[in-house]
């Protein structure tokens, strides 16, 4: 086998690696079924990860709530969290392999009797990710390779924000329950 097929092979070996996308964690809990009111003085929130895009859907971000590690934030999941009226801040916190993009911090503030839908994902920008270079054709009877710029990854970030019921509702009903270890903040 010549140098250059060596070559050629190794750099798609090591491409292929750093595009596939493994599985994402499965979540073990009920399917979401229907939104339940808040308690008497309190506000429910669904913390949502919809599945937008697969890319980061590996990572398993740490939900922080006012200070205290409530639960891990997979991918397709939803957490039903209860506030007292006021000021909270949510924060994320990447996990040993996670992207280093969930480090978040969203301050919010929820009104008494009312039920908010906060949704979290993966801000994917074609122009983002890590610059490589992609064997496309070896040039026979030459030692050259000739070669494509392309991008691997693109996640240049996460959104954080409240939508309505109305965008919220359909996609909750494909995601999975995450229990937290405290919903009530």
């Amino acid at each position: 086998m010549s140098i250059r097929s060596v070559f050629a092979l190794t750099a798609l070996s090591v491409l292929l690696g750093c595009v596939s996308v493994g599985a994402p964690p499965t979540v073990d809990g009920p399917l979401f079924r229907t939104h339940e009111p808040p308690a008497d003085g309190l506000t429910r929130v669904y913390l949502f990860r919809p599945g937008f895009s697969r890319v980061s859907s590996g990572d398993t971000p740490a939900v922080i709530v006012n200070g205290i590690e409530i639960a891990n934030l997979l991918y397709e999941s939803y957490l039903p969290l209860a506030f007292k009226p006021g000021t909270h801040r949510l924060s994320l916190k990447p996990t040993l392999t996670d992207s280093a993009v969930w480090k978040v911090d969203y301050d919010f503030s929820v009104d008494p009797g009312r039920t908010y839908y906060l949704a979290v994902w993966n801000t994917v920008d074609a122009s983002g990710g890590t610059r490589v270079f992609v064997p496309i054709l070896p040039i026979p009877g030459a030692n050259l390779l000739l070669v494509q710029e392309g991008r691997i990854g693109g996640n240049t970030g996460v959104s954080v924000e409240f939508v309505s019921e109305k965008e919220a509702l359909p996609a909750l009903r494909e995601m999975r329950l995450v229990q937290p270890k405290r919903d009530t903040f």
